[in-house]
């Protein structure tokens, strides 16, 4: 016997496989976001200060404070007990600047406006005058009483906080782990034990000092001397592009120009599209070859602040909430507090996490995080947006949500989509790239009247493959 459903279930079945509901964001994709005024140093600097976390002003005060108690307790090595102590205040430094790398949180700055460097710079500046107010005011109670010379005692004092700094950004750099911060502590450490010991009159080490905050003011001086500043005619030129890791080519040789619309780019994993994207943004150097939007070169300004980035795989800060995330990168992109704080409650009603604005990254399913990265990809109204796989972790209902997103931002900007599902781009692409061991093997409009185009994917492969037996045979 065959039960009918009841009139709820029939309600309840009809809301599952409803199709998603019409995208209404005419009016916010209309929206042309102006030109970021110029930042001068100071207020790029105040923007850089909001996002220090509290607890490192606290760690120093308690540094300063226990720095401070000992100089008053000792009377005859004063010096060399705050030589011993300041590498404290460097591996600070160095575990709030590294936590780009520790978190994975790189890859998205470097996409930026202002790029990491630029970030770093201005937090090892924030920092670096903070620890320098400390020790200076330490620095005349340490010396009061003791026979040691100044300079010999500003050099004994700086050896061991320069030798820890240097230590430290080698370690973050070269093990991009969270685990590379217990080496930090480890070298830390070591160098503070062995200072008491160390008589080391160095004049290189402190003129290093000095060579390294000018450089740093000089570029972050920069910054407000830049204008990004773009033309009205959209044209990403790539010209013979490629890349080599030692015996591996990953990028062969890769010419393309590319106009508005959407550009649908397809291949298998390890074809060489993460590659070729990460070098569009200026994350990877070119092996070879030139890479320009509307004149402005990958490495300016002027580009970086046209273009919004979604990685395969990007990190977060773990104390980040949804808005803090999306305003942390408002920041980086040169857009001001209130603009971001707007931009940021739009994007998050855009793709649906209104209401997880407020909670914490790391409770979100893989689906979430993947919408919030499209939605800060989005946050500088971008001309160029380069999306490595965005649809991953997405639902059915989200993938058409953001497939109607997609077609709708092609219309006045250049997107350049890649993936391995033919599906993603088959009816929203103005041109389909395909790529297959770091060569683009098809390039063209896609009409559907030529019949599907996953068949002709796979042909165009197929075709590579027997071409390549071929040569080999011959």
């Amino acid at each position: 016997m065959i039960l009918s459903p009841n009139r709820k279930t029939k309600e309840a079945l009809k809301t599952v496989f409803a199709a998603p509901p019409p995208l209404h964001k005419k009016e916010f994709l209309q929206k042309t976001a102006p030109i970021p005024a110029k930042l001068s140093l100071f207020s790029f600097l105040l923007v850089q200060l909001r996002y220090i976390r509290k607890r490192v002003w606290i760690l120093a005060a308690l540094i300063f404070g226990f720095l401070f108690s000992v100089s008053f307790i000792l009377s005859a090595d004063r010096i060399w007990a705050l030589s011993a102590f300041t590498p404290l205040l460097a591996l600070l430094t160095v575990a709030e600047t590294g936590r780009s790398e520790i978190y994975e949180m790189a890859e998205l700055e470097m996409a930026t406006r202002f790029s990491l460097r630029s970030v770093l710079l201005a937090r090892l500046c924030i920092l670096g005058l903070n620890n320098l107010f400390l020790l200076g005011l330490l620095f005349p109670v340490s010396l009061a009483g003791s026979h040691i010379p100044s300079l010999r005692a500003v050099l004994c004092i700086a050896t061991p906080f320069l030798l820890t700094s240097f230590a430290c950004l080698c370690i973050v750099r070269r093990r991009r782990e969270r685990e590379s911060i217990y080496l930090c502590v480890g070298v830390t450490a070591c160098i503070s034990f062995f200072t008491f010991g160390l008589r080391l009159s160095a004049p290189r080490f402190h003129l290093l000092a000095v060579c390294r905050y000018l450089t740093g003011y000089r570029h972050l001086l920069s910054i407000s001397q830049s204008d990004p500043t773009g033309g009205t005619d959209m044209e990403l030129l790539i010209d013979r592009v490629s890349k080599q890791y030692k015996n591996r080519i990953a990028v062969d040789r890769v010419s393309l120009r590319l106009t508005e619309g959407v550009h649908g780019l397809l291949g298998e994993n390890g074809a060489g599209k993460t590659t070729l994207m990460r070098m569009l943004c200026g994350i990877l150097t070119p092996t070879g070859g030139t890479i320009s939007f509307d004149g402005a070169d990958v490495g300016e300004e002027a580009y970086r602040a046209r273009l919004g980035y979604l990685p395969q795989d990007f990190g977060y800060y773990p104390e980040f909430r949804a808005d803090d995330f999306l305003r942390y990168l408002s920041a980086l992109k040169g857009i001001p507090k209130k603009q971001a704080k707007e931009k940021a409650a739009e994007l998050l009603e855009l793709v649906s996490l209104s209401d997880a604005a407020h909670k914490k990254i790391k409770t979100f399913s893989g689906g979430m995080k993947q919408r919030l990265g499209i939605a800060q990809a989005l946050l500088n109204d971008p001309d160029l947006l380069i999306l490595d796989e965005p649809t991953a972790g997405l639902d059915p209902g989200e993938r058409v949500r953001f497939r109607d997103l997609i077609e709708q931002l092609g219309k006045h900007s250049i997107v350049l989509l890649s993936t391995h599902i033919v599906s993603d781009i088959e009816h929203i692409a103005d041109q389909v790239l395909m790529m297959k061991d770091g060569q683009i093997i098809y390039q063209g409009k896609w009409d559907e009247k030529r019949g599907d185009l996953e068949t002709f994917y796979l042909e165009q492969f197929k075709k590579q493959q027997s071409g390549m037996k071929r040569e080999a045979q011959q």
